[in-house]
């Protein structure tokens, strides 16, 4: 399969903890986007964002987003039938 990856946006410095294809923090990075990268998704990849933290504030949060994953075409088999 092919990698699912999450752009999240947010304000430089945010410390952002998500869960579920993959789990784990990423800290916002200057430009301020950083992206999270499901490896060889073979099926629906879904990141939920739980937390976000800037300095001592912290805020919980519901947010989700999902790649979908489609599956490869079936290629046609060709035969021959000789006389």
């Amino acid at each position: 399969g092919e990698n699912a990856v999450f752009t999240i946006t947010g304000t430089p410095g945010d410390i952002v903890t998500y869960s579920g294809a993959s789990t784990g923090t990423v800290t916002i990075e200057a430009g301020g986007a950083v992206d999270v990268t499901v490896n060889e998704a073979n099926s629906n990849a879904t990141l939920n964002v739980t937390k976000v933290t800037n300095g001592n504030c912290s805020v919980s949060l519901t947010r989700t987003a999902t790649v979908t994953v489609n599956a490869l075409p079936v290629a046609p088999t060709i035969s021959t039938n000789t006389p």
